[in-house]
């Protein structure tokens, strides 16, 4: 993952490690979370474009025991 806003952010996981993408919002914040097999979290930037139902459907067919939120629009309260 490279966030084009930040040189010092970059980030790569295989797709088999990732074991969930949970999306929560709580005060006004909201938030993507990436976590790992191995414990790591990572946070998933929202400053540009990209199509997170896309997103999500591209790593469910290569890896569908990551768990994913329902609806790649909807954020759960933290």
């Amino acid at each position: 993952m490279y966030d084009p806003l930040s040189l010092t952010i970059t980030f790569s996981v295989p797709v088999h490690e990732i074991v969930e993408i949970k999306q929560t919002h709580q005060a006004n914040h909201s938030s993507i979370v990436m976590k790992t097999a191995t414990g790591d979290r990572f946070r998933l930037t929202q400053n540009y474009h990209y199509n997170r139902t896309k997103l999500y459907a591209a790593l469910a067919k290569v890896n569908p025991d990551i768990r994913l939120p329902k609806s790649a629009w909807r954020f759960s309260r933290s």
